[in-house]
């Protein structure tokens, strides 16, 4: 597939890389000289210097047999204006970075199909969002929803007391039926693993499991013997994430929520927009504020302030004060490969955020969603199964997957079911398979005609 992106910050290069490691056509257009050199020099895909919305650029870059334009430029209307220039070259996929919520709000002058916009995505909602899954189900790091939320795949954190420790995961698996699941992924030791069944659950294992929604409460007794929820919230920065968060948290009665804002002018505007949370003026990394206004007593501390730094060591201060989870915002990618090292429970990055968001919208093939797991490297994957491929009418046993690779849910004529060995891949079934990146590709062979 040829793809157009517009914008090489962090977003666009991501995006990139990702899609380039598929195998698609990916051409580059930044007008910062900074950016497309390190595009250049780093990946193997077509970069081009100048505006992205100027005629020539564009058909430079083949905008003319393009299947895709992803805008995602610092600029809104730059964006929105080059998915309705996209439009009128017959682009059929258009996705816009887009912050400014009067954009696509439904009182908005124009539709986004009328902006020629299949998906708009907002950095900053995309994390309040994941933050708030983050306080709802705090033994999960990750949680992503198929088949319209029927089957849910959970990241989770096995902790000291996981009545799961120290056993294989086919020894499990009797101890909990009728409960049906699968472990599809383990991140141990900076390494990621899909599993079979000899593999030992260790201390701090994080493990990907797939299991039906009416069955998702239970599976988090696998993390704990003493499941939990997070009642106290602190927020560091009311800034837009800080303030999404909150005000998607106080729709929620048994959460209470402390946000700490360092300006006094912004601190009283938030105070007057958000009625159900208690709102301080201070200092996020002034020890004595904090056990005042009670981080002993916080389940999660939530650091969403501009600066890196300030998050870092607010977030170290209430891990040291004993808080259960912390939640920290980091803007420099470099640092997300060492947040866990040095303390840090939870980092985040919009950039990352917006792209595995975007990732998980685009269709390609036999292909209906790729979503790129958090904090582990490895891919879910959702086919539809095509009459004349090789897997069709086979049991899972007998097909040779390559290395890496795990089906974790198959859905027959709309029935869910996790599946085993004698399981039997239909035509027009849909799969859910997991899959180390550099597998993905041998992957989609097998299910593509």
């Amino acid at each position: 597939m040829k793809i157009i992106v517009l914008g090489a910050g962090g977003v666009g290069f991501h995006l990139s890389k990702s899609l380039s490691n598929e195998g698609h056509d990916i051409v580059v257009i930044d007008n910062d000289p900074e950016s497309i050199n390190r595009v250049n020099e780093l990946l193997d895909v077509m970069a081009i210097m100048g505006d992205g919305t100027g005629l020539a650029n564009l058909k430079q870059a083949g905008i003319e047999n393009a299947d895709m334009m992803l805008a995602v430029t610092s600029t809104d209307e730059v964006n929105l204006l080059a998915c309705m220039i996209a439009q009128k070259f017959g682009v059929t996929t258009k996705i816009a970075r887009v912050r400014n919520a009067d954009y696509a709000s439904d009182n908005f002058v124009l539709s986004p199909e009328e902006m020629g916009v299949e998906m708009m995505i907002n950095p900053e909602l995309e994390a309040a969002n994941e933050i708030v899954d983050m306080v709802r189900y705090p033994l999960a790091f990750d949680k992503v929803e198929f088949e319209e939320g029927r089957i849910i795949l959970l990241g989770l954190v096995i902790e000291d007391n996981s009545p799961v420790l120290g056993q294989t995961l086919s020894s499990i698996v009797p101890q909990y039926q009728p409960l049906t699941f699968r472990s599809v992924a383990i991140y141990r030791d900076g390494e990621t693993i899909i599993p079979r069944g000899s593999d030992i659950v260790k201390r701090g294992d994080r493990v990907y499991v797939v299991v039906k929604r009416e069955m998702m409460s239970d599976v988090f007794h696998f993390a704990s013997s003493a499941p939990y929820e997070f009642r106290n919230v602190m927020i560091l920065g009311g800034g837009k994430i800080g303030r999404m968060v909150a005000k998607i948290l106080a729709d929620f009665k048994h959460i209470n929520v402390k946000l700490i804002e360092s300006n006094p002018r912004k601190s009283r505007y938030i105070a007057e927009q958000l009625s159900n949370t208690i709102v301080v003026h201070g200092d996020g990394t002034d020890l004595d504020l904090l056990a005042q206004e009670g981080i002993l007593e916080m389940d999660i501390f939530i650091a969403l302030t501009d600066d890196d730094e300030t998050n870092i060591v607010s977030s170290l201060l209430a891990h040291h004060l004993k808080v259960k989870r912390t939640v920290t915002l980091i803007g420099r990618g470099a640092y997300m490969p060492i947040a866990k090292t040095i303390g840090l429970d939870m980092a985040i990055n919009t950039r990352i955020i917006t792209s595995n968001s975007i990732l998980r919208f685009i269709r390609r093939g036999s292909i209906l969603a790729l979503n790129t797991l958090r904090g582990i490297d490895a891919d879910a994957i959702e086919f539809e199964v095509p009459a004349r491929c090789k897997v069709a009418n086979k049991k899972i046993r007998d097909i040779k997957f390559p290395p890496g690779t795990i089906v974790g849910a198959l859905i027959h004529e709309d029935e869910v079911a996790v599946p085993v060995g004698d399981s039997v891949i239909y035509p027009r079934d849909r799969a859910i398979v997991f899959s180390v990146p550099q597998s993905v590709k041998e992957l989609e062979k097998l299910f593509c005609q």
